[in-house]
């Protein structure tokens, strides 16, 4: 069920909505019933309404989800401020749509004046429709039989997007079928809503299908010139019913004739139907056929068919000839059933026989120790539900998910779908079952929206957390756990039915443990904490106590046990500094919480970084923004952040707002407190965020804050207050938004002194922190590396601007130059640009078009839409338009001096000079030109694309580089540049 999220509307508002006019859709006003001026309008121009009541209940407040409210039966009464009231019907009220089950009450408003009545609205599942999923095995009949729906998958579909698989539904054609049934009609009830839908079928005339031998004749081996004898053969006549009748009156194409060595069949005709019948003729009498080579393939799954490929027949004669023979016939030509073990091979009367095996096919066959996975996308689906949007895109239940085992999973099922796995132990199994799955809804226990069956025993899955980072991330991959199951030698069935859940399955494994006698070797794979200790919290100089604590051993066969001969590393009276007890056993360790004095927010135990994720503030003192008073309602001030630390912020507070961090520094230390936070606009961070320590004001070293880039409302950056002494003790931080309130991520306070012991410093790499104004470059100019940023990354985490730093290019530039290496102390990191060649080469004298759609638009800012605009009315079909603002240059190579003349071919629906658009330079010198005026073609022909050409003397370039640029002060349509060059007359 989709809830519809609504901002809340102040009252005042709310009444501009209800008695505004033109576009609003969310009021309804009742008409008076009588066409003059009642009395309540006429008193309403001397004395005005104090309030309204319902005075009168409308007949109907229960509705069902979906229905619109009714007003019928209600009144409501006005009071004037004289004391006087009167019934009146020219109210409105703001419930007009389709109720939901969000609205519990509806709002009346009457010349200004709101009350407010209760109505109740509840979801009653209904039926909205039935499906044919899957049409029955038989949909073709003859006259008189009756219809059967075996094989026939119905599906009913509910009013919430449920489906479910039905049989109690009910069809109409029960009496034998005509010519003329055409369909089908199935029916169902639910709740006392019938819904159909329907079956084509096909009713046909009994008729003739085929003929067919079903007994041999007694002899099917000949000499030359013996003739075909029939004596015990049968032939029937099959019906299109399915019904065989034994027939005589049949025709044989080789009657009474003497046979020859070219005869290999017998013809036997009926009506317009014949069979044909394998005979073998020879000189010398056939005494047995042997199959000399077996075929390619002699182990098949229930209902796969023979396959003869590969097999070799020899045919041994009275003479003691043999040959290999290709007409034979074998009598296995249905799908196979695990009762055939053999093949009967016929050749000319005489038999052979092969052995074959037939088995279940098996999703999963356990037949040693070992793990064994089914791929999810690999499962029967025909008993799950496709979701609709997925029916609509043409989409599957097979996805290619990112991370996916086997590179694809199943997703897009819809509750109610079932998924089955057989399995088959060859022996005696304790099977450890888990499976992989992801899901972008992350609020809901999977053991209670998911169930498990082994054959009929339920298996209930560990508490998983799906994981969702927002965005298109829909596959963040987790374990799921079911445990160890005991299975029986033979067939097993793992089901999984969706209840009110959908989880992305990726796989599903089957690790067997323990196989017949077999069992996995028992290693210790870890250890955990199953319950806390009864005491957690100390006071300075007691001890730790280990009483109510248990401590679970994990192996890896999957087994469990509690163990007690485990050691604790805290034995000596504790210190204000304990914060941990770590419990050992066997190479593996495990941590419980403890707190030693005050329960601190945070202790500054050591070196390195300590955090405080800002989600971990008590909000207790924070102002709601108003703006986001209902969000904040429904989920409080911490949301998931991407690219935050822990992946969570907090932020939706306003000015005003006090977070205060209680902390304990355990020996004098010196650290550097870093708030990393983010805002839409820019700030100065110092001026509009208070941050004290103790009584004292910071000053961190990031007044200019939260710039946004790229549409991205998390663009972190770190405020830093460096080097600050805190001596051993309590201190309290507080950070205090005065006329900002920018989002925080998270406070880190690294500390780089701790008692006498100092951090050891080393530089770890350098980075391009910003790029260089110019990145793109011709042949033969040189790397400019004017605004570039290279930083210096220390192991502490901070980063120092450089400059004394060398590249390696200072030379002219070549074609195939792509990066440039910038070092620093033996450290190095590289910047990629782009090199190319010259925009024009010219060595003859000429006209050089250049089609403006094909320009480098690197500097050029758009209006929003696309620059390459496609139209019929433009050179090479396209042009350049939606500038905004900006530049581009054009790099001219001249071999010789030439004097250069250019046409420039530009439109704007306004009538406005060219020269309000654009200025044009060459080698930075500007370029005067007569103006033109733009403007639509004055026969309408067109109005956009009404191209004006402007001439552009550049005088006389001597040989060698040039550069020719067009500077854009607003947009306008651009299509070509043409260069003409002419030689210099002296």
């Amino acid at each position: 069920m989709k809830h519809i999220r609504r901002k809340i509307v102040p009252l005042r508002g709310l009444a501009m909505l209800l008695t505004g006019c033109g576009e609003e859709k969310n009021s309804s006003v009742i008409p008076t019933s009588s066409s003059t001026p009642d009395s309540s309008i006429k008193a309403s121009e001397e004395k005005k309404v104090s309030k309204i009541e319902v005075t009168k209940m409308p007949n109907k407040t229960e509705y069902e989800i979906d229905e619109k409210f009714d007003p019928t039966g209600m009144e409501v009464t006005a009071t004037y401020d004289d004391d006087s009231t009167e019934k009146v019907t020219s109210y409105s009220y703001d419930k007009t749509g389709e109720l939901t089950l969000d609205d519990t009450e509806v709002t009346i408003l009457y010349k200004g004046k709101t009350t407010k009545i209760s109505i109740t609205v509840k979801f009653v599942l209904k039926l909205s429709s039935i499906n044919i999923e899957e049409l029955p095995t038989k949909t073709t009949y003859v006259v008189g039989d009756h219809f059967d729906p075996t094989g026939m998958k119905v599906t009913a579909v509910y009013n919430d997007k449920s489906k479910k698989i039905i049989t109690d539904y009910t069809y109409d054609k029960h009496e034998g079928l005509t010519l003329q049934d055409k369909m089908v009609t199935i029916s169902y009830t639910f709740s006392g809503v019938t819904k159909t839908s329907f079956v084509p079928i096909t009713v046909v005339d009994l008729a003739l299908e085929k003929i067919e031998v079903t007994t041999n004749p007694t002899k099917l081996n000949y000499l030359v010139g013996e003739k075909f004898d029939a004596t015990g053969m049968v032939v029937s006549a099959v019906m299109n019913n399915g019904t065989k009748e034994v027939i005589t009156d049949y025709s044989i194409d080789k009657k009474d004739k003497p046979l020859t060595l070219e005869d290999t069949s017998i013809t036997i005709t009926y009506q317009d139907k014949s069979v044909i019948l394998a005979i073998v003729v020879s000189e010398a009498q056939l005494t047995k056929i042997e199959i000399t080579t077996q075929p390619t393939k002699t182990s098949y799954y229930v209902g796969e068919t023979f396959d003869p490929t590969g097999m070799v027949v020899t045919a041994t004669y009275e003479d003691d000839s043999t040959e290999v023979v290709n007409n034979y016939t074998y009598d296995k030509t249905e799908p196979l059933t695990l009762e055939d073990t053999l093949v009967t091979i016929n050749f000319g009367g005489m038999t052979a026989t092969l052995s074959i095996t037939v088995e279940v096919k098996y999703d999963v066959k356990i037949n040693a120790l070992g793990s064994y996975r089914m791929e999810a996308e690999n499962l029967d689906t025909s008993k799950a539900f496709l979701r609709e949007d997925f029916i609509a895109a043409g989409r599957t239940f097979v996805e290619n998910g990112a991370g996916a085992s086997n590179g694809a999973n199943i997703c897009g099922y819809n509750p109610g779908s079932v998924f089955e796995i057989s399995i088959y132990c060859e022996e005696a199994t304790d099977l450890f079952v888990s499976a992989i799955m992801s899901d972008t809804d992350t609020n809901y226990a999977l053991k209670d929206s998911m169930t498990f069956l082994m054959d009929d025993v339920s298996m209930t899955p560990n508490d998983v957390q799906f994981t969702y980072a927002g965005g298109t991330s829909y596959w963040e991959w987790k374990s799921v756990e079911f445990g160890t199951i005991s299975l029986a030698k033979g067939a097993h069935t793992f089901r999984i039915t969706s209840i009110d859940h959908r989880p992305n399955l990726d796989c599903f494994d089957f690790e067997a443990i323990k196989y017949g006698d077999q069992e996995k070797e028992k290693v210790l794979t870890g250890i955990e904490i199953t319950a806390a200790p009864t005491k957690t919290t100390y006071t300075v100089g007691e001890t730790f106590d280990p009483t109510g604590m248990e401590i679970t051993a994990t192996y890896s066969n999957h087994h469990t046990e509690v163990i007690t001969d485990y050691t604790i590393d805290k034995t000596e009276p504790l210190t204000i500094s304990d914060e941990e007890v770590t419990i050992s056993y066997q190479g593996f360790t495990a941590t419980v919480k403890i707190t030693v004095g005050k329960a601190y927010q945070l202790k500054l135990t050591s070196l390195g970084d300590h955090y405080f994720e800002a989600e971990d503030f008590d909000t207790s003192k924070f102002v709601a923004r108003g703006d986001m008073a209902s969000m904040i309602q429904a989920s409080g001030y911490t949301v998931s952040a991407a690219d935050a630390h822990n992946g969570k912020s907090i932020e939706r507070y306003d000015n005003g707002s006090v977070m205060s961090l209680e902390f304990y520094a355990v020996e004098d230390i010196k650290t550097d407190i870093i708030l990393r936070a983010s805002n839409y606009d820019e700030i100065d961070f110092n001026a509009t965020v208070e941050v004290k320590l103790d009584d004292t004001v910071l000053t961190t070293d990031n007044p200019s804050f939260g710039h946004r880039y790229n549409g991205d409302w998390y663009n972190w950056m770190d405020a830093t207050v460096a080097n600050q002494e805190i001596t051993k003790g309590e201190h309290t931080l507080t950070i205090t938004m005065i006329s900002a309130h920018p989002n925080l991520d998270c406070l880190n306070f690294h500390v780089s002194k701790y008692a006498e012991e100092e951090e050891v410093v080393t530089l770890d790499s350098i980075s391009v922190e910003k790029n260089p104004t110019k990145m793109s470059y011709y042949v033969g100019e040189t790397f400019d590396p004017t605004g570039m940023e290279v930083v210096a990354n220390y192991s502490n985490g901070k980063k120092v601007a450089v400059t004394d730093y060398t590249i390696d290019k200072t030379d002219a530039l070549r074609i195939d130059d792509t990066t440039i290496t910038i070092s620093y102390q033996n450290l190095t990191t590289t910047l990629t640009i782009n090199v190319k060649e010259m925009d024009l080469v010219v060595d003859t004298a000429g006209t050089y078009r250049l089609e403006a759609e094909n320009l480098d638009k690197s500097y050029l800012t758009s209006d929003g839409a696309s620059m390459n605009e496609s139209n019929g009315l433009s050179s090479n079909g396209a042009s350049l338009g939606h500038v905004a603002n900006g530049y581009f240059e054009i790099r001219i190579d001249v071999k010789e001096d030439y004097n250069l003349k250019v046409i420039g071919a530009f439109s704007k629906y306004e009538s406005v000079a060219l020269s309000n658009y654009v200025e044009f330079f060459m080698d930075n010198q500007a370029i005067t030109f007569t103006d033109i005026t733009l403007g639509r073609a004055e026969d309408g022909s067109n109005d956009w694309f009404n191209w004006k050409e402007v001439e552009l003397d550049c005088g006389d370039l001597t040989s060698g580089t040039h550069v020719f640029k067009v500077n854009f002060k607003s947009g306008c349509n651009m299509d070509y540049l043409d260069f003409v060059f002419s030689s210099i007359v002296e």
